[in-house]
């Protein structure tokens, strides 16, 4: 199925058949961002890797505390912007969404949400 539009998301969502799958838009600006956090993150990732490896001047200057807490805040950030923009662009379709079997995965550089529906009771 192509883009679908945002107000037909829950009857699209009711005739998906299994293995299909749907494309929501997303805004650009918004997946910017996205994708500016999700660098962010991974950065952090590595820092910490190379913290633990002790391969880095700069991680073992880190305060490991400090340095977990922030990583805990940014992962917090982006995981409640995703369910948040995942409640609004659904909106009626919310409730409908997580009580059967989907899939969605965000692709932040095409700036779409994939939707699929999986087997499992309808």
């Amino acid at each position: 199925m192509d883009i679908t539009n945002h107000k037909d998301i829950l009857e699209t969502l009711k005739n998906l058949k299994i293995g299909e799958t749907m494309f929501i838009d997303l805004d650009k600006d918004f997946c910017n961002v996205m994708l500016l956090k999700d660098l962010q993150m991974q950065s952090y990732n590595n820092l910490f890797t190379s913290y633990v490896n002790n391969t880095c001047e700069e991680a073992n200057k880190f305060n490991l505390d400090k340095f977990n807490k922030k990583r805990t805040d940014l992962f917090t950030k982006i995981r409640l912007t995703r369910d948040s923009i995942i409640r609004i662009i659904l909106g009626e379709a919310y409730k409908y969404f997580w009580s059967n079997p989907f899939k969605l995965d965000f692709d932040f550089n095409l700036h779409i949400i994939k939707v699929m529906r999986m087997e499992g009771k309808k």
